[in-house]
């Protein structure tokens, strides 16, 4: 295994994850949380890999690539990128955390990642904002 099928099978942009709307913000929430999930160190380890430092991913050998998980690789993140301030008010994430950034700080979810390896609180963040879009949704078509 390595580097290059991890992303393959856990970076993707599915059909509709850029669309406007509430289905794009469903469709990209989901292809995040599938990158995160892939992000726990039994799955790493499946693939040869690990955490290594900082949003540093790669594997254990120093010598060889590694990829850095930030803004550039986030479906989220690229739907708002163009004007990155509206991250606290157009980002799902944002949204459940009461309009702060997933990365807003040594507290924030992105920064357990980068502190300390743990994917688990950009899980539950996740999560939560799959249950919230969900729920818009509905009330969209009622």
């Amino acid at each position: 295994m390595s580097l290059e099928r991890w992303e393959k099978r856990f970076i993707t942009y599915p059909k509709g994850w850029n669309q406007p709307g509430t289905k794009g913000d469903l469709i990209a929430t989901r292809a995040c949380l599938k990158k995160w999930k892939g992000l726990r160190k039994e799955v790493l380890a499946r693939y040869g890999l690990c955490w290594q430092k900082g949003a540093m991913v790669g594997s254990s050998h120093e010598d060889e690539v590694s990829l850095w998980i930030a803004h550039h690789n986030c479906a989220l993140c690229l739907r708002v990128w163009e004007n990155l301030n509206q991250c606290t008010v157009d980002c799902p994430l944002a949204r459940v955390r009461k309009g702060q950034s997933c990365d807003d700080g040594k507290r924030s979810p992105y920064d357990s990642f980068c502190a300390r390896g743990n994917p688990e609180p950009m899980i539950k963040l996740l999560e939560k904002a799959v249950v919230l879009l969900k729920q818009d949704l509905k009330k969209e078509k009622e």
